[in-house]
């Protein structure tokens, strides 16, 4: 199981990474944006009613 885990983390790094590509404000030289506004765009928001808005 935990190597299953790991490669499913990586495999969400990746995601996020390159979800973040595509942000403007992203890209060296800019403000950057919230994990909440990174987590929306790449289609990781859980929307669970006891989560407390972190992924992890």
């Amino acid at each position: 199981m935990q190597i299953k885990g790991n490669r499913l983390i990586e495999e969400l790094k990746e995601h996020v990474i390159s979800t973040m590509k595509y942000i403007d404000k992203c890209q060296p030289g800019n403000l950057g944006v919230s994990y909440r506004e990174i987590e929306d765009l790449a289609g990781l928001a859980l929307e669970l009613p006891a989560q407390d808005g972190w992924l992890t």
